[in-house]
């Protein structure tokens, strides 16, 4: 019986992943669209990279001491007596999805957790936020899925959540959503008992999250897509092309107050291409973002394509 379960499991997050992040099916064709584990960079080799004044990253998250901590998204969560770490997750995609983290019982297997993040920046269909996102997904869901909870708003502790339930091949699952940082975070729940479930989706109101959560600010940089196009940039110098060709390499950068970058997280590339990136964003100058009158600092993000899309156009868009 454990080991059918197991299969379930396993054949729930892979579905999970699909369904709730199309992109990747989209981007199929792109060998560099699918991640591989981090200590195991493949036959491809992309690997995220970051360079510039020290600064966490979404991917940085640990557990120590039954504890998930995550810096970046300026989140702590206690795991539920009993229950461990699972396997790591794979290094960030091209697309900008994020495996932050994996739980499960420390001895039957009576259901996972599942954290994982959306970069809004590299995925569209995020924009509208994580109610938005789930309804999507409830959309997409196939015949084999039942819904058991239309997508819904939920508050859980001090948090505001989106919530949808669905079942299927025996098993129910509970997807609670919530924006930080221009990220839509996903806690994905699985069991097969409903009482596992919700005892999970109770933990989640231990978490506190940063004030104005979805965009930041105070501690943390404000998020703006696409700031780094057009007349905001003063001064750009374009990276050297390396191989592969026909790639594209998500960039997420924090600007200061003076229009200087001060920090460059290469999502998903190449190490040649991580490198020349890095080198020439570092020369990059911007327009200060105003706020309420005052220059503050952001976080944007930014695609490069090698080689350009058009001959005499630069490569970041």
């Amino acid at each position: 019986m454990r080991s059918r379960f197991s299969f379930f499991v396993v054949y729930v997050v892979v579905f999970y992943l699909a369904s709730n992040f199309l992109t990747w099916a989209q981007n199929a064709h792109r060998t560099s669209d699918f991640p591989v584990p981090p200590s195991r960079p493949g036959p491809q080799g992309a690997v995220p990279g970051s360079s510039g004044a020290a600064a966490p990253e979404p991917e940085a998250g640990s557990v120590e001491s039954g504890l998930y901590r995550n810096d970046y998204f300026g989140l702590s969560y206690p795991l539920l007596d009993g229950w461990r770490e699972d396997y790591k997750g794979p290094i960030p995609s091209s697309s900008g999805i994020y495996s932050l983290l994996s739980l499960r019982p420390q001895d039957d297997l009576n259901g996972t957790l599942v954290i994982s993040a959306q970069d809004w920046f590299f995925d569209s269909r995020s924009l509208g936020g994580a109610l938005k996102s789930l309804r999507q997904q409830q959309h997409d869901l196939g015949e084999m899925f039942q819904v058991e909870r239309v997508a819904v708003a939920q508050k859980i502790g001090s948090s505001q959540f989106a919530r949808l339930d669905y079942s299927g091949a025996g098993l129910i699952h509970a997807n609670l959503a919530i924006d930080v940082r221009c990220h839509t975070l996903n806690f994905n729940i699985t069991s097969r008992n409903p009482k596992v479930i919700e005892r999970l989706v109770q933990t989640l109101s231990q978490i506190t999250f940063p004030v104005n959560a979805a965009s930041g600010g105070g501690k943390y940089p404000i998020c703006v897509k696409d700031y780094a196009t057009g007349s905001n940039v003063i001064h750009f110098v374009d990276p050297e092309e390396a191989a592969p060709k026909f790639t594209s390499v998500p960039v997420r950068i924090v600007i200061d107050e003076a229009g200087k970058v001060k920090h460059i997280h290469v999502i998903s590339a190449f190490p040649a291409q991580a490198r020349n990136i890095e080198e020439a964003l570092a020369q990059w100058t911007f327009k200060p973002y105003m706020q309420n009158g005052q220059a503050v600092e952001i976080e944007t993000g930014l695609l490069f394509e090698f080689p350009p899309r058009h001959p005499n156009a630069s490569n970041f868009h």
